[in-house]
């Protein structure tokens, strides 16, 4: 079993200053940001096989969890509009649909197209002389470069063909006790011998005699 792991990556101080990451929602505006530095790491399984002859190699499963950024503000208001942006995006996330909730990525000169998914691990807050602040923040993708959302789903076989006749038996009531009215007494059962009463303990202390 073998694991590889890519990951691409924008060297930080070459970000060109027309090419920017579009972040939209619809419960908001287009924000434009600097990257300067990105990741997207794309994980697979390629399970090996030997034979007699040759090395044989099966790839499969291939996963592109999330992209984490690196970007920069051009002043300490910029900074504070994302994290509102954030604040809004996270509530909407908690309170809202699939669709009105994600952010949609855009950055086709990075290879960027129309991903789509959920803002975390931002860290947010203030400093005093910070004139251009940097954050960095994680995107759990759902439409990647790999993979993408669907609305369609399988249909499993009904509960009934699955166990055949055994759910007729399982819907009759066979396991339940008769229902006996509460003032009266279980008949005793003739089989059973009578319980021996325990004894009881001495006024002086110590045990009672078997």
């Amino acid at each position: 079993m073998r694991w590889n792991h890519f990951v691409f990556q924008l060297s930080e101080g070459k970000t060109d200053s027309v090419s920017t990451l579009r972040i939209s929602s619809i419960y908001s505006e287009d924000i434009n940001l600097n990257v300067l530095n990105f990741t997207a790491p794309i994980a697979q399984n390629i399970p090996s096989v030997q034979t007699k002859t040759k090395m044989l190699h099966f790839p499969y499963k291939a996963n592109q969890p999330q992209v984490r950024f690196q970007v920069s503000f051009r002043n300490e208001n910029d900074y504070e509009a994302f994290q509102n942006f954030v604040r809004r995006h996270h509530l909407a996330a908690i309170g809202g649909t699939d669709d009105a909730s994600r952010v949609t990525l855009w950055w086709p000169e990075r290879g960027i197209r129309n991903w789509s998914g959920y803002i975390r691990d931002f860290l947010a807050g203030g400093e005093k002389f910070n004139f251009s602040p940097r954050a960095e923040f994680v995107v759990e993708l759902c439409d990647s470069f790999i993979s993408s959302r669907t609305t369609q789903y399988s249909f499993g076989s009904p509960f009934s063909n699955i166990f055949g006749q055994q759910i007729s038996l399982l819907r009759s009531d066979w396991w339940k006790l008769p229902d006996r009215p509460s003032t009266q007494s279980p008949e005793p059962n003739p089989n059973i011998p009578p319980t021996t009463p325990l004894p009881t303990s001495t006024p002086g202390g110590g045990g009672g005699s078997f």
